[in-house]
């Protein structure tokens, strides 16, 4: 399969030379996403599709929200549809950089990604990720009692705020370029409450930071807490991490109960 980009975005930014990057055969990405990049005139652009058709209205957003100078999305070129283009980006990325020098980085990054508090585009702001990923589990029938003690954990929460999500935030992932920090691979960027399933695997955790105004606090590698410190709120933040692995099909039934039994007891029987 190889990607089809609208013709007329071509023809009215006048991109030329639109290969595939290197990483996507076809210019079609691991999750069936356009990746692709061109030329207008001299500048070199990434040329891709969003996950949802709402997203690229976000993106739209986000450009204009950028107030902290050092982090920055590569500057946005044009959208259309779930097509969005913007100015594509060289350097080094983190993964190139040493351990102590992106530990240095994190304080940064956490204040971008809060500077985002408020998104004004309704059918963004009100998107449930975590009960789209429940609703995703749950079509496949393979695992009842995850998807039981989930519903049963979050019914025990709070509204759970929403923050900007990247979804694949690690090192390679950041470009670093004059001074600046760019996030590139924005196809799933959204703003939701899923947001402390994705920052588990970013770059941010790997760092095992503490981030005092986010309110996240890591106690340990392996245990992430909300807004309050209670058994409770870990509970249903390991479980949604079981969820998205199961999700993605690298936990099934047997590998829960035996992961769900070591971490919090006896699963009692009238979940």
């Amino acid at each position: 399969m190889r990607a089809k980009i609208d013709p007329e975005l071509i023809e009215e930014l006048g991109i030329t030379n639109i290969q595939p990057t290197k990483r996507h055969n076809g210019g079609i990405n691991g999750v069936g996403n356009i990746s692709c990049s061109g030329y207008i005139g001299p500048q070199r652009v990434k040329i891709y599709t969003t996950y949802r058709d709402d997203l690229p209205a976000l993106r739209e957003e986000i450009e204009t929200k950028q107030f902290i100078t050092n982090v920055r999305f590569p500057p946005l070129v044009a959208t259309r549809g779930r097509f969005v283009v913007e100015h594509w980006i060289d350097g080094p990325n983190l993964s190139q950089v040493p351990t102590s020098s992106v530990k240095k980085l994190v304080p940064t990054m956490v204040e971008f990604l809060l500077e985002f508090k408020t998104i004004t585009i309704d059918h963004v702001s009100s998107y449930d990720h975590l009960q789209c990923f429940l609703s995703s589990v749950e079509e496949r029938k393979d695992n009842p009692e995850l998807v039981a003690k989930w519903k049963k954990e979050y019914s025990k929460q709070p509204a759970i705020s929403k923050h900007l999500r990247h979804g694949d935030l690690h090192e390679a992932n950041i470009i670093l370029n004059d001074n600046t920090m760019y996030i590139i691979d924005n196809d799933g960027v959204s703003y939701d409450n899923g947001w402390f399933m994705s920052w588990r695997k970013s770059f941010l955790y790997s760092t095992r930071f503490k981030i005092p105004p986010f309110t996240e606090i890591y106690k340990n590698a392996d245990e992430l807490e909300l807004d309050y410190y209670d058994n409770i709120s870990m509970k249903f933040v390991r479980t949604s991490h079981m969820l998205r692995n199961a999700y993605f099909g690298r936990l099934n039934q047997q590998q829960f109960l035996v992961k769900y039994q070591r971490l919090f007891g006896k699963i009692k029987q009238d979940i």
